[in-house]
């Protein structure tokens, strides 16, 4: 082609600073446009906040195993005192997965095999027991989840103490599809490791039970969950874990709160709640307190619990699982203030499964590396505080909900590491003039009390209550809402005091606390056991082993089980918060209610371990929880079970409990006067611990929660945390046996 007619397809155009610009420049440009415009148009699509995918139903059966020894192949003779079991057709569908239950001894456990067809059987393997899923004061034991190689018979051998063997048959491929919808979540480029949902690894929430229960999260346990390494399909894995822990061992839910597979993705375990749009699931309510899994047994209250996927008894994790495991963990200590060095109730703050319980897990080769995963974290806890600024404050909470004038409330909860300033805010209504009370946290918490007012009282009035975090570059936290309509109402601090009950149902009054009258000078059928105060401190309830009351002052008789024959004897008795109704227990955890008080439920009909010896209601009055003398909690209404002592080796047994002031924890008391905490009971000292050596009958907790009393037989008051000590009967230099204790409120 000739110049010329090269020239003519050059026609020019000027662009915005006046050069000329070609037609082949023009034209790029125009497809550049294009391809912007074409983007555009999918921009809603790719911006959509949800999405849907299919998931495959799991497929779940439990089955009675039925003896068949006859069936033994000479290859696999029975040996003597060896039972073969198996069910007696093939299975409803081919098992991805398969688990075993029986009855009886823990070792050695059931051998079983495998076959799709009747005729081709795996080898022998010994089942792994699962001490996460085990009970062993029931003699009940669960085998860990194993690959049921689209088995379609299953044959199971144990010896003689084997009993009621079951066979749990899962399928996690093969269910009819069912459609869920996924939230997007927000960008993982934050502190926070992204977290694949619920949702997205097919989770059925059908299978679900009950409510949720929280609390502030101070310790993290990991976990291997002894299934296949490497695993190819984990979120499979992860329902058939789901469907085990319901369907099979009977739980609410899954009992991990989060699982991390081998490429180091992390999934939401336990539900907490549902999460807004973009965001990224914590395992936490709105307060910041963690849901209270199934993972550690006596461990499971204030605890996360996170599980990889595998077994590490032979072989390590891949790195990939590790280094997505100090991301979590230090995530989590950061934002709840976990020193990853420290401890918590006698166990590393950061602690392998093995640290809190009698188990193998986290199996060997992962365990081993818990010391470098500690320092792991502790330094990516150090590289990020600096980039990022404070979490907003965890757990926080205020209390008492509400108040009286001249009193100053308290508040508490957790902080992240690079905090070094909290401010407490009394946004008030009206014309009153707002306060902010600053304190600096220690060990990861921090606590408004009366010294941070400086002796100015709040004016009386409502207030909305709120705290937020600062660093040392003064870059501040989202505000945590302690409380949205906190009262200062008229009335003056009630001075505080406590009476004390002898053997014979003499009182012993200390502080403001008043003399109301006693049964010291009375001819009775029974011995008292027990006293309670009214809400308003002016009178008191006792009651003997009969259920005989004794209403005192402003505590009005609602009746009493005195006329009543009782197949064990009454040993405690709590009122309700209005004052105007009490429950009494007997020995054998029989409820009765009197007043306004309702029943909720009993252990009467129940074989206990131990005796019940104590109960405690809960701050609404719709629940209680009973106490045997082991330390096994049991729980009705609404109180929610924090934990217990019912698998651990006391020194001596368990005399009494008190509960805090939320209802979300409390502390247990032995006979030596050792303290055991849970939920959000904070421990404050212990008998023992001041080197005395004497037989505590009962314990009693300041309304603050920060502190409590234990009394002697003697008479003798211990006094921890902020309970203020006014005197003892030993100190009055008195001669008696002592059975309770109530306080003035």
């Amino acid at each position: 082609m000739h110049s010329e007619n090269k020239q003519t397809f050059v026609t020019a155009f000027k662009n915005s600073d006046g050069r000329e610009m070609t037609v082949g420049v023009r034209r790029r440009l125009l497809r550049l446009l294009m391809a912007v415009v074409f983007v555009a148009a999918f921009l809603p699509i790719l911006a959509s906040t949800s999405y849907t995918l299919t998931v495959p139903e799991t497929l779940h059966s439990r089955l009675a195993l039925q003896e068949r020894a006859a069936l033994a192949p000479a290859s696999a003779a029975v040996e003597p005192g060896i039972r073969l079991h198996s069910h007696s057709s093939a299975l409803p569908f081919a098992a991805t997965h398969i688990g075993i239950q029986w009855r009886g001894e823990e070792d050695p456990p059931p051998e079983f095999r495998t076959s799709a067809d009747g005729k081709t059987w795996t080898p022998w393997k010994a089942a792994v027991v699962s001490e996460d899923l085990s009970d062993h004061d029931a003699h009940l034991w669960f085998s860990t989840l194993e690959p049921g190689n689209e088995a379609r018979f299953v044959e199971v051998r144990g010896t003689d103490e084997m009993r009621e063997p079951k066979l749990s048959a899962i399928n996690t491929k093969d269910g009819s599809p069912r459609r869920v919808t996924v939230q997007r979540s927000a960008s993982a480029a934050t502190p926070q490791p992204h977290v694949i949902s619920r949702a997205e690894w097919g989770a059925n929430e059908s299978l679900r039970k009950g409510s949720p229960d929280f609390a502030r999260i101070r310790q993290l346990v990991v976990h291997h969950t002894v299934t296949a390494n490497d695993d190819p399909d984990p979120k499979a894995t992860i329902r058939a874990i789901y469907s085990y822990h319901t369907q099979s061992r009977g739980w609410n839910d899954i009992g991990y709160n989060f699982l991390i597979d081998s490429n180091g993705n992390v999934y939401e375990g336990r539900f907490a709640r549902s999460y807004a749009a973009g965001e990224i699931p914590t395992g936490e309510d709105t307060r910041g307190r963690g849901v209270i899994g199934a993972h550690a047994s006596g461990f499971n209250t204030g605890s996360a619990g996170v599980s990889l996927l595998g077994d590490f008894t032979s072989v390590p994790p891949r790195p990939a699982a590790v280094s997505a495991l100090v991301d979590f963990l230090a995530w989590k200590a950061d934002r709840h203030g976990i020193y990853p060095f420290g401890t918590h109730n006698g166990a590393p703050s950061i602690a392998g499964h093995r640290d809190v319980g009698s188990t193998a897990c986290p199996g060997s080769h992962l365990y081993t590396q818990m010391p470098q995963i500690r320092n792991d974290v502790e330094a990516r806890i150090q590289a990020t505080t600096s980039l990022t600024p404070p979490s907003m404050p965890m757990a926080a909470e205020i209390f008492p909900k509400s108040i009286s004038k001249d009193r100053t409330p308290s508040a508490t909860g957790a902080v992240s590491r690079s905090t070094v300033r909290v401010d407490v805010l009394f946004k008030a209504e009206l014309f009153l003039y707002d306060r902010v009370i600053s304190v600096a946290p220690e060990d990861g918490s921090f606590t408004v009390d009366d010294a941070d007012y400086n002796g100015i009282p709040l004016a009386e009035g409502r207030y909305k209550v709120s705290a937020v975090s600062f660093d040392a570059a003064g870059r501040a936290s989202e505000a945590a809402n302690l409380h949205s309509d906190y009262v200062i109402s008229l009335g003056d601090n009630p001075a505080s005091g406590y009476w004390i009950m002898g053997s014979d149902g003499g009182i012993f009054t200390y502080g403001n606390a008043k003399f109301y009258g006693s049964t010291g000078a009375m001819r009775l059928n029974q011995p008292p056991v027990g006293m309670d105060a009214t809400p308003t401190g002016d009178g008191y309830w006792l009651v003997a082993s009969d259920g005989g009351i004794f209403a005192f002052g402003g505590a009005r008789f609602q009746g009493s089980t005195g006329n009543i024959r009782l197949n064990k004897p009454i040993v405690d008795m709590a009122s309700t918060p209005t004052g105007a109704g009490y429950w009494l227990v007997a020995s054998d955890g029989g409820i009765f209610a009197f007043g306004d008080a309702g029943f909720q439920g009993s252990t009467g009909d129940i074989a206990l371990n131990q005796p019940i010896v104590g109960m405690a209601p809960t701050p609404t009055g719709a629940g209680y929880w009973l106490v045997a003398s082991d330390g096994g909690i049991f729980a009705f209404g609404d109180a929610r079970f924090q934990g217990s002592t019912g698998g651990t080796r006391l020194n001596q047994p368990i005399v009494g409990m008190a509960t805090t002031p939320t209802g979300q924890g409390y502390w247990l008391v032995a006979a030596d006067g050792g303290i055991f905490t849970f939920g959000d009971a904070v421990y404050h000292g212990s008998v023992p611990g001041r080197n005395v050596k004497t037989t505590v009958e009962g314990i009693a907790a300041t309304f603050s929660g920060k502190g409590y009393y234990a009394l002697s037989t003697a008479g003798s008051i211990y006094a921890f945390g902020d309970a203020p000590n006014y005197g003892s009967v030993t100190q009055q230099g008195i001669r008696t046996t002592t059975r309770d204790l109530a306080l003035l409120r």
